[in-house]
This record gives C-alpha cells, structure tokens and sequence, in this order.
C-alpha cells in the first residue's frame, strides 16, 4: 500500500513541476490505474495542511467549483471533429476519453488554476480552470491537451442577473513525439 502512495505521489509531484515549463513534454499518463484514495494517502493528504490542496475522498461529490467541466465537450482539432468527455472528477484530477476522428482514447489530468494574464473570454467575470490531459502513450499519435475550461455567465440587459452560462473551452494538443499539434476548441 505504501508503494502505490509513493508512486502516486511522485507522478502528481512530476505532473505539477512539469506544467510551469511551456517548453517540456509531458510524460505519458501511466497505463495502469493506481488508488490514490488509501487511507493512506489520506491521512499523508490531511497531515498536509496545503490550503490551496481540493483533495476530496471518492465518495465525496464533485467540488462545486469544477462541476461544469464534467460531460461531453465538442469541437475540431486541426481538422477532424474532436470530442472530450470527462467522465470523473476526483478531488482535482480528471478522467474521461477523447476522440478525434474515429480515434478513440483516454485521459487523465490535473485540474489547475487559471494562469492566463488578463480578463479571460468574459471580460474578468467568469470560472476558468486549466487542465493538463495526458493520453496514455502507448500509441504513435498519443499526445497531452492543454485546455482552459471557462464558465461565462450570461447577464440580462440591467447586467444585475445571471439568465444562463455560456461553456466554452479551448487550447491546444501536442503529440509526446513532437511531430504534431494543433490547436483546439470545444463547447457544451
């Protein structure tokens, strides 16, 4: 048990250290699936006292915070449709698949501030979160996405009443090979 928390550590540690170098290539996203909601490591991530940690246990809802960026987003990278779909949301780690084309495959990633300079797409007045979705690198064309996920709200003519959301997300992918990217964008 204490094995799978170390390894769990290290790979969130590198993910996290990896993602302020615009320059870098991710890692792949590791194959296999590891627990990271031991007691174990709940107890490492309790004694941690960290307050910026959204750290929650698996049977614990979604953080309110990031709920809008579960479901199915779709778009066009370079130019083929693109959909991605994220299926779960577990403290601040997201899992799901992506398709582009009729290529299918899963992700998974960090869900991180919003780290862009400036107001955003909503002049300043909107929920954006950064996520660093990493495909798993067993195949040639596997890459990692790069994507701000933002929550705009719609205000009626007196600007004093929120009367809908509008869900938008866009950013790039890069193949680990560094033969491809492309930018992207998605709405729900």
């Amino acid at each position: 048990m204490k094995l799978q928390t170390i390894i769990a550590s290290a790979l969130l540690a590198g993910t996290l250290f990896s993602c302020g170098n615009e320059s870098s290539t991710p890692a792949p996203a590791a194959a296999s699936t590891t627990n990271t909601n031991s007691k174990e490591s709940e107890v490492e991530k309790n004694n941690n006292d960290n307050p910026k940690d959204d750290s929650q246990n698996a049977s614990s809802a979604v953080n309110p915070r990031y709920s809008y960026i579960l479901g199915s987003w779709k778009g066009s990278l370079r130019d083929k449709k693109l959909t991605v779909v994220i299926e779960t949301i577990q403290g601040n780690i997201a899992t799901g698949y992506n398709i582009a084309g009729s290529n299918r495959r899963p992700v998974s990633g960090t869900i991180m501030e919003d780290d862009r300079e400036g107001g955003g797409e909503c002049g300043g007045n909107q929920r954006a979160y950064k996520l660093i979705l990493k495909e798993p690198g067993d195949d040639k064309w596997d890459g990692f996405f790069t994507v701000y996920f933002t929550d705009c709200p719609e205000m009626d003519d007196n600007q004093d009443k929120v009367i809908g959301h509008s869900y938008n997300a866009y950013g790039e992918w890069k193949a680990f090979s560094g033969k491809l990217s492309g930018d992207i964008y998605l709405s729900k």
